[in-house]
């Protein structure tokens, strides 16, 4: 099978998917995959879903591999207020790409139990509310349950939104200057 890396680049590979983890690709969610490259050596990844662009060969969607050594899912666990002790457990859920209940410690000292899924692009994770609303970086900062380094680097990501006027403010300045 031929596979998008993250620099963009294809190469082949040989790994299986389970029914669960192509369930759990489809919802956009990543999964760690040992695999094999085209010389027989195990390689360690994260594979994902492009679920915005398709092959144009095969009209799927891409399959992005990232290096397991450039998302490590422990030290993004520990930038959030999750006890220890329930990393292992997590870590095994998430790395099948399962949305995964995870119990925080807020500002309050009150629990909060939120669903989370690893975000490989953006380094942290996604979290979910009970009706799987995605839990915003205002309200995780205002429920105090992200590490306030985490906060200051996802804040310089710009959004897609802040992206689309960007690009269209620039294409906008170029047009009325032909005219």
């Amino acid at each position: 099978r031929e596979v998008a890396q993250r620099d963009g680049s294809t190469i082949k590979h040989s790994f299986k998917i389970t029914v669960q983890e192509g369930y759990n690709l489809l919802n956009g969610r990543p999964v760690r995959k040992f695999m094999l490259d085209k010389n027989n050596v195990q390689i360690d990844s994260w594979i994902r879903l492009n679920l915005n662009e398709r092959s144009p060969i095969s009209r799927n969607h891409k399959l992005i591999i990232e290096p397991v050594a450039s998302f490590n899912l422990k030290e993004v666990l520990r930038d959030y207020t999750i006890s220890e002790n329930q990393h292992h457990a997590l870590i095994k859920s998430l790395e099948r790409g399962d949305l995964a209940m995870a119990t925080f410690l807020n500002n309050k000292s009150e629990t909060e139990r939120l669903y989370i899924s690893p975000d490989t692009n953006k380094y942290c994770l996604n979290l979910y509310t009970h009706e799987h609303r995605p839990i915003s970086l205002k309200e995780q900062k205002e429920l105090g349950i992200i590490h306030p380094s985490l906060i200051k680097r996802l804040e310089q990501i710009p959004s897609t939104k802040e992206l689309l006027k960007e690009i269209t403010s620039h294409t906008l300045k170029r047009s009325q200057k032909i005219w």
